[in-house]
């Protein structure tokens, strides 16, 4: 840094020390004449601007510190410069800077340092005019995303507080019915169904924020698996009808050409993105109306097909100035008076993004009042392998009984571990619970070999997580340690932290909040269908 002394003082103390922090370059000059200025100091930065050494700025403005102006400026900022020394402060015009590389655009704000005008210091902050530009528009830019984000989070407060105010309310209109004189059991029942709708509303709600973050962040990996085409088809035409029925509208399906039986793909967010629409087109179709998806293949060779699904309502349709941003962050339209707004509009911007992923798109005609439709294309690889077929349990629900199976279950919320607890000896389940994984391996140390059949292991847990108990309790010198089976609890259901509970020794996932048939189902599964 370039010290001058100013009235008997050096710029090295405090002065120069906030001058050394600006970010732009910095100049101290005391006016001699209109046309002649002493440099009396420069900052680093103001040295990085030019792009020149030491040096190499003493030289230029040894004589005269207006000598770095580009020659056609000169004058114009002189003149400026001496009309305007009594000011306090005031802004330059902007002109051109000697630099390494010939001269730069500089726009300058100029601040009067000393009362005595005559003898007065300036300080000129310099700053590049085109960088300048380039930081406002950043900043433009930075503005705006931070707006939506406020808009983001604005829409999803409200979204999550719908389904927490039925959830509260409900709640409370269930226990004033249970102590009332007189208790209404099918009102209880119904207020059951309605909590666990909110419930079931809430978790959508969460699980599309998840899926936006992790798709923003680059974190979605898709899972490549042999997918029965005539199976997958029929489950996605059996989970939609219904819900088009109990709301009066008609569904229909229809194939419009062979598909081959096996096809390679993510078939789960495959079949996230169709029931996306589909869903979007049985919640604004009014009773009465239809929604249809037909199947195609447009294209296919020996190794990849294009496969197209088209999904159409005749319902309330889509503005076209809406249509240009409905795949955005913050997509879902206002659309008409009492027209129905539930969710964040969330599961298009990720079907989209999905769809893309997998080297597909989405596409969409509507119209306003006459319906809309989406055009998905998506590429698949093909097989010649058969996909191995599991044996399905009943429709209507079994009748659990797991009489004289023992649990071992590790999970420190205490409500979590309640309610998992009761539903397992609700079917016969003897259940011993450990609050963190490492009490859970000492109980499992502790027990006879052959105790338990099962192990339930929380992930995120005190002391020690899920993962570390499950390898401890793999890692022990006991014939039952390699069999027992373990099952993992967490609110992390991606593909990446299924992937860990498996490396970790566990043998199956379940992801929170535990749904009953799920839990049972791989109870059976994990005690090999024996009759209890």
């Amino acid at each position: 840094m370039k010290n001058y002394k100013e009235d008997g003082r050096t710029l090295n103390g405090e002065n120069a020390d906030m001058l050394r922090n600006m970010p732009c370059g910095v100049v101290a000059l005391r006016l001699q004449k209109k046309s002649k200025a002493e440099l009396l100091y420069y900052s680093d930065s103001f040295a990085s601007l030019c792009d020149l050494t030491s040096d190499e700025l003493d030289k230029i403005y040894k004589e005269n510190g207006y000598a770095g102006i580009h020659p056609e400026d000169s004058e114009k900022i002189k003149d400026y410069f001496f009309d305007n020394k009594e000011e306090a402060s005031f802004a330059l015009p902007a002109f051109r800077l000697r630099s390494r590389d010939g001269y730069i655009w500089i726009k300058a704000k100029v601040k009067r340092k000393q009362e005595d005008k005559e003898d007065a210091v300036y300080y000129v902050a310099c700053m590049n005019a085109e960088e300048e530009q380039e930081w406002k528009t950043a900043l433009e830019e930075a503005e705006k995303a931070n707006q939506v984000k406020r808009d983001f989070l604005s829409l999803i407060s409200h979204e999550i507080r719908t389904p927490i105010n039925t959830i509260m309310g409900v709640s409370e209109l269930s226990r004033q019915n249970l102590l009332g004189s007189t208790p209404d059991l099918a009102l209880s029942l119904e207020y059951i169904q309605q909590l666990k709708d909110a419930a079931a509303y809430l978790l959508t709600l969460v699980n599309d924020i998840l899926d936006m973050s992790k798709i923003e962040n680059g974190e979605v990996t898709l899972r490549m698996e042999p997918v029965d085409s005539e199976r997958y088809l029929r489950d996605i035409n059996a989970l939609i009808r219904p819900l088009a029925e109990e709301k009066g509208i008609r569904y229909c399906f229809k194939r419009l050409t062979n598909f081959h039986k096996t096809y390679i793909g993510d078939g789960t967010r495959v079949q996230q993105i169709l029931l996306n629409l589909l869903n979007n087109g049985v919640k604004f179709t009014p009773p009465g109306g239809e929604v249809s998806m037909t199947a195609e293949v447009v294209e296919q060779d020996e190794k990849q097909a294009t496969l197209k699904f088209v999904i159409s309502d005749n319902g309330i349709g889509i503005s076209e100035a809406f249509q240009g941003s409905m795949f955005g962050t913050i997509p879902q339209e206002s659309r008409s008076p009492g027209a129905p707004r539930e969710g964040t509009g969330l599961g298009l911007t990720i079907s989209k993004q999905l769809a893309e992923m997998m080297g597909g798109s989405i596409r969409v005609e509507s119209e306003p009042g006459r319906g809309t439709t989406f055009s998905v294309f998506l590429k698949a690889g093909i097989s010649n392998e058969d996909v191995i077929s599991v044996k399905r349990q009943p429709e209507e629900t079994p009748k659990w009984n797991f009489n004289g199976v023992r649990i071992l279950m590790c999970e420190d919320h205490p409500v979590n571990r309640m309610v998992a607890v009761r539903l397992m000896e609700n079917t016969g389940c003897r259940v011993d619970t450990a609050v963190n994984g490492r009490s859970g391996a000492d109980m499992f140390f502790m027990s006879r070999p052959g105790s338990y059949d099962l192990i339930l292991m929380d992930i995120r847990m005190p002391m020690m997580d899920g993962l570390e108990a499950a390898k401890k309790i793999r890692s022990m010198d006991r014939e039952d340690a390699k069999t027992v089976p373990i099952i993992a609890l967490s609110a992390n259901a991606y593909v990446e932290d299924i992937q860990k509970s498996l490396e970790a020794g566990m043998n199956l996932h379940l992801a929170k909040p535990i749904e009953p048939e799920k839990l049972y189902q791989l109870i059976y599964t994990c005690i090999k269908k024996k009759e209890f």
